[in-house]
């Protein structure tokens, strides 16, 4: 069986969304780890992510009801 690199098997699952093919499950998980470990492995060393506080309702919404 004849790897492929990750770029391409996900320019290849990409391509389902354009001629509305859905992904199934598998293909859906197989893609979205591809997608993660891509980006991740583009981010800056010293990258911290966001803070707790800046993902929860307060942070969001800070003082609107």
């Amino acid at each position: 069986m004849l790897l492929k690199l990750p770029e391409t098997r996900a320019e290849e699952w990409l391509n389902h969304f354009e001629t509305n093919k859905p992904l199934d499950k598998e293909q859906w998980e197989a893609l979205s780890a591809l997608l993660v470990q891509f980006l991740a492995e583009r981010l800056p060393p010293n990258f911290s992510g966001l803070s707790d506080y800046a993902v929860s309702r307060e942070g969001i919404y800070g003082d609107h009801p």
